[in-house]
């Protein structure tokens, strides 16, 4: 999947999430696996995803750090605390490619998962990166639905890109 950030149009609710975050202060870092992150990574996996086969490992938490020459990470910080992180790649002249997020659940009232996709949609923008790749979505997993919720977007099928809205799913079926 991808996202144009210049055609992308928020919903009235992801609006609402992106200005009660305004206090959040963003950090692109090198991409850098601590115990502090770790800490944040077992409480995450233990919240979103309690019945997940994925390991909760130091090694499976630093697999997520690409380790290319492209590799980043986004910080997101509350008061000086980390309270989310993002591992990602820049692909010039082609986009901003996320590859996984956590956050700390002690603020998952603030919505941090879809506050950092709006933010890395925007940091697209700002970067001038054609478009931001939230990783695969497959139509019928409900854990990667989310991402269709944001608009509009499109979907690489059969070698081409092609506009989910307009996606005529019945060939499939």
């Amino acid at each position: 999947m991808r996202i144009d950030p210049i055609q992308f149009k928020p919903s009235k609710k992801q609006r609402h999430i992106f200005n009660k975050n305004k206090d959040i202060v963003i950090r692109l870092e090198h991409p850098e696996a601590t115990p502090q992150k770790y800490d944040i990574y077992k409480r995450y996996m233990a919240y979103q995803h309690p019945d997940s086969d994925q390991g909760v490992s130091y090694e499976a938490m630093k697999s997520f750090s690409i380790k290319l020459p492209s590799s980043i990470e986004i910080d997101y910080y509350l008061d000086g605390r980390i309270i989310g992180i993002t591992f990602a790649d820049i692909i010039p002249k082609t986009g901003l490619s996320s590859g996984y997020h956590f956050f700390d659940p002690e603020f998952a009232s603030r919505s941090i998962g879809v506050y950092s996709m709006l933010a890395e949609i925007r940091l697209c923008e700002i970067l001038e990166l054609p478009y931001f790749y939230p990783g695969f979505w497959i139509r019928n997993c409900k854990k990667m639905a989310y991402k269709s919720q944001y608009k509009p977007n499109q979907i690489f099928v059969n070698g081409e890109w092609v506009d989910n809205d307009l996606m005529d799913w019945d060939f499939l079926e």
